[in-house]
């Protein structure tokens, strides 16, 4: 594990511990952490990690318990090249408890012409038919998984450019959700350059 970093008030509270029971046990602890993780058990000597959860391929947080001198102590700690290692709680095992994840982000299209909603109904309609195809889902699947898991400029050129050739944009569900709920009388403001692209658009 990388060396740890003291942002959280964990790392603060892990370094307490360090310092009444040595460094050496600390680092210790955080090797053998990993070595618990991968075991079937979840175990090593006297680390118990009872939960893991995977962010990607290179980030973890690790939920569990250390004994040591006859002291249980629960722990979750942040171990990747993200922040390196981060213990994010540390103290008496029924005060921590065990990670819980923020709920991600998710992304969905929608049409790249922000008035075709109003200018053209029908086609509006066409594009809240295609929210109900497989493929439409799929893709929005795909994307989000991607964006997860291989992050980067590749996977966005990637999706930015199928959605491009389907006259579509990506943006986070709920503004997607905001799109399709806004009333005709709620029209966006959009610039002169927009207005006249839409207008073009016109048949």
């Amino acid at each position: 594990m990388s060396a740890i970093t003291h942002a959280r008030k964990g790392n603060e509270d892990f370094s307490a511990f360090c310092e009444r029971f040595g460094d050496d046990v600390g680092i210790d602890i955080m090797e053998r952490m990993i070595d618990a993780a991968h075991a079937k058990d979840g175990r090593c000597g006297n680390i118990h990690v009872h939960d893991v959860h995977r962010h990607n391929a290179c980030n973890h947080t690790y939920s569990g318990t250390v004994e040591h001198a006859g002291e249980i102590f629960g722990f979750i700690v942040h171990s990747g090249d993200w922040n390196g290692t981060d213990v994010e709680e540390w103290g008496p095992e029924d005060d921590v408890g065990t990670y819980d994840p923020p709920r991600p982000t998710t992304y969905t299209f929608v049409p790249a012409n922000r008035t075709l909603k109003f200018d053209r109904p029908a086609m509006w309609q066409v594009y809240l038919q295609w929210r109900d195809q497989p493929w439409f889902k799929e893709k929005a699947h795909g994307y989000n998984y991607d964006r997860h898991f291989a992050p980067g400029g590749k996977t966005e050129s990637h999706y930015r450019d199928w959605a491009a050739s389907k006259g579509l944009r990506i943006v986070d569900t709920e503004e997607a959700q905001r799109i399709i709920e806004q009333p005709a009388s709620e029209a966006p403001a959009i610039s002169a350059q927009e207005l006249q692209t839409a207008w073009e658009a016109l048949p």
